[in-house]
């Protein structure tokens, strides 16, 4: 079962990476598809307002341009007859077009102002307005295969002796009537605790926890510090479960561990696993990883994250939301996908980190 569930892990986060890379090309396609038609919209109501000023301003001008032309027309044939005379009313008939001149330019004006009405639309389009598209893809979910649970419980039977004349490279099983049975995903990291003493690495416990929400880009992260001994992590018990909304099986809840730099999580996770979480709370859940060095007085993470979730149904967290005071570290979240953190002051989520030497 442990190769079982080491292979639908494998599996599960294979689709995850395709999932988020397809809905991110999705995501960009939409929005391209909208910029570029917001683009053009954009050009032809430029284009109509030009138009529109263009056609209002001709109309506003056409009095003063029939008054200029009448008059300059009329006073030049006034200033011909004056300079090229056939006789003495010619001279005479000169004068009066050049005075007259403004006077009929005005009238026909007025005349022309009158019958040409003004524009009473607000705009004249040129080119025809088209409805800017606007394109959003729905993201495509996949539902991943379950794990197997782990078998927790007592055995029965006859105890396992342990074993001399062991080779360098063999495992001892020093047995007890009284064991658990644990299962994980790396066999080699697990075997290599076999016959070796579990110890608490870190810990926060409160009896009265409250459910934090995971969801698409809302993570959260729980700091801790290991003492002066370095230790191999091979355990986390973590208080899980997940909000009862209407989701496909199973409820998926991806547990990383992470390095710190200035009390945040950094770099690649040391270590990622994939936990099926249910509507019933569970507490606490025996989260198996692989086995990782974790360094002598140096701070860590446990980083919670479920990107391919809603609010409406999504895994939780449990944690003391108020007045906490584990020294070792503390609750943060992130509302961009762990790209930057905020600290929760007095929030500490309930774990156990166990391991050996």
């Amino acid at each position: 079962m442990w190769l079982y569930n080491g292979l639908i892990w494998f599996g599960n986060t294979a689709i995850s990476i395709i999932s988020s890379i397809w809905n991110g090309m999705l995501n960009f396609f939409g929005g391209a598809v909208t910029a570029v038609s917001g683009f053009f919209s954009g050009i032809i109501t430029t284009v109509n307002a030009w138009w529109t000023g263009l056609i209002t301003t001709f109309r506003k001008k056409i009095i003063q341009t029939i008054q200029a032309d009448l008059t300059i027309t009329m006073a030049w044939k006034g200033a011909e007859r004056i300079l090229q005379p056939q006789s003495g009313k010619d001279i005479m008939y000169g004068i009066f077009g050049i005075a007259a001149s403004p006077l009929v330019g005005y009238f026909v004006g007025m005349i022309v102002d009158a019958v040409v009405p003004l524009p009473s639309a607000g705009s004249y389009p040129l080119v025809p307005s088209i409805t800017p598209l606007s394109y959003s893809p729905s993201p495509i979910t996949i539902t991943p295969p379950s794990e197997k649970s782990a078998p927790i419980g007592q055995l029965s039977g006859a105890p396992i002796t342990g074993f001399t004349g062991i080779a360098e490279n063999d495992v001892a099983l020093v047995g007890s009537s009284d064991y658990s049975v644990r299962t994980g995903f790396d066999v080699a990291a697990i075997l290599q605790g076999v016959g070796e003493a579990l110890f608490t690495i870190a810990s926060f416990y409160y009896a009265a926890p409250n459910p934090i929400n995971v969801y698409g880009a809302n993570w959260l992260a729980q700091t801790f510090t290991v003492g002066a001994t370095p230790y191999h992590a091979t355990y986390l018990n973590l208080w899980l479960g997940n909000n009862g909304g209407v989701c496909p099986a199973p409820w998926l809840l991806t547990v990383s561990l992470y390095a710190t730099t200035a009390g945040v999580p950094s770099g690649a996770p040391l270590a990622t696993v994939q936990v099926t979480v249910y509507p019933s709370p569970t507490f606490p859940v025996e989260v198996p990883i692989p086995s990782t060095l974790l360094a002598a007085n140096t701070q860590y993470a446990i980083v919670f994250s479920a990107p391919t979730y809603t609010s409406a149904c999504c895994p939780q967290v449990w944690a003391q939301t108020s007045g906490a005071s584990y020294s070792g570290g503390s609750l943060m979240s992130s509302n961009n996908s762990g790209f930057s953190w905020n600290t929760l002051s007095g929030e500490d989520a309930n774990f156990t980190v166990e391991g050996h030497q």
